[in-house]
C-alpha cells in the first residue's frame, strides 16, 4: 500500500500556531530571534502575536530589573548649577578624539569621538558631540546636542544639552554596528531651538542594545508644534531592546513618550504638561509601573500599561 503524506491545512490560523510555536520555543530555549526574521512569512497581523511571545521571557526580567534601579532613587534633581560645564575652560582647537585621549576643562566648538576608552570632562561645547567609538565617558558637559552613532559602552552624565535645534539626545545604529550599553544618568535637557519643519526629541533611539535613561529632566517650554516627545523609542535599525525608563522628569511636548518596541520598561517617571497626552503607543507594549503626574503625584497609566 501507498504510502500517503499527511499535511497540515495551510490555513491562517496553523500558520499562526505554527509560528508562535516556533517563538516560544527559541525564548524558552534562549535563542535570539527577531520577529522581522519571520514577519514576512506570516499573514498580516501575526507578527504582532510572534513578536510578544519572543519578549515574553525577557520581559519579567527586564521589569524586576528596572525596579530595582528606581528603588535606589536619585542623588540630585539635575538642574543648571550642578549639570554642564563650569569654573575656568580653556580654548582648545580639538575636535577629534582618538584612542585613549582625555579632554577636560576646555571650549571647544564641535567634538567628534572616534577612538575607544575616551574621557571628556568638564567641556563646553558651542554645536554637538558625536560619538562613534566605544568606552566612552562624557561628563559634565554643556553642548546643544549628543549623537551617539553605532557607538557602544557609552555613559553621558550630568551633562546640560540646550539651544539645540534637532534632538538633545539622538541614539541610532546607522552605520552597520549596533549601539550597545549606553547609560544617560543626571542629565538635564532643556531650551530646544528648532527652524523649520524638523521635529525635536529630547531622547531619540533608533536601534539600541541596552540603554538606561535615569534620573535626567527633558524639558521641552511652552509647547510648539515641532516638539514631539520626551522620550521617543522608535523601531528602527535593527529595533530596540533592553531600555529602562527610571525615574525621569518629563515635561512639556506633544507626548512625554512615544514606544514602539516591547522590550522596554518605564517606571517611576514623572510627567507634567504633554499637549496631547503622556503616552503614544505603536507597537504590541512594554513595561510601565508607578509613574505620576507633577505637581500633584497622581499615577499615570503610560498608554494603558499601568
Amino acid at each position: 500500500m501507498p504510502r500517503t503524506e499527511i499535511r497540515p491545512p495551510r490555513t491562517r490560523r496553523w500558520q499562526k500556531a505554527s509560528a508562535i510555536f516556533v517563538a516560544t520555543a527559541a525564548a524558552l530555549s534562549g535563542a535570539s530571534i527577531a520577529s522581522a526574521d519571520i514577519a514576512s512569512a506570516l499573514p498580516e497581523g501575526v507578527a504582532e502575536s510572534v513578536a510578544t511571545v519572543i519578549h515574553a521571557r525577557t520581559s519579567p526580567t527586564l521589569a524586576r530589573s528596572a525596579r530595582k534601579l528606581a528603588a535606589q532613587g536619585c542623588a540630585i534633581h539635575p538642574n543648571r548649577k550642578n549639570t554642564g560645564a563650569s569654573g575656568h575652560l580653556r580654548r582648545s582647537s580639538r575636535t577629534t578624539l582618538r584612542n585613549h585621549a582625555t579632554l577636560k576643562n576646555a571650549k571647544v566648538s564641535n567634538l567628534t569621538i572616534t577612538g575607544s576608552h575616551v574621557k571628556v570632562s568638564n567641556v563646553a561645547v558651542s554645536g554637538g558631540i558625536l560619538v562613534l567609538g566605544k568606552h566612552v565617558s562624557i561628563k559634565h558637559v554643556t553642548a546643544q546636542a549628543i549623537a551617539i552613532s553605532s557607538g557602544s559602552d557609552v555613559t553621558v552624565a550630568r551633562s546640560h544639552l540646550r539651544h539645540s535645534p534637532s534632538d538633545a539626545f539622538h541614539v541610532t545604529s546607522d552605520r552597520g554596528r549596533k549601539v550597545r550599553s549606553v547609560r544617560l544618568r543626571y542629565n538635564l535637557v532643556d531650551k530646544p531651538r528648532v527652524v523649520g519643519g524638523d521635529h525635536y526629541d529630547g531622547l531619540q533611539v533608533r536601534g539600541v542594545s541596552g540603554l538606561t535613561v535615569r534620573c535626567n529632566v527633558f524639558r521641552a517650554g511652552a509647547y510648539h508644534y515641532n516638539y514631539n516627545a520626551g522620550v521617543f523609542l522608535e523601531d528602527a535599525n535593527g529595533g530596540d531592546s533592553r531600555v529602562r525608563v527610571v525615574r525621569n522628569w518629563i515635561v512639556g511636548w506633544a507626548f512625554s513618550v512615544m514606544v514602539q518596541t516591547p522590550s522596554s520598561a518605564f517606571v517611576r517617571n514623572h510627567v507634567a504638561k504633554p499637549h496631547w497626552r503622556p503616552c503614544y503607543l505603536r507597537g504590541p507594549g512594554f513595561y510601565s509601573r508607578g509613574n505620576t503626574r507633577i505637581p500633584d503625584g497622581k499615577k499615570v497609566n503610560l498608554c494603558g500599561r499601568g
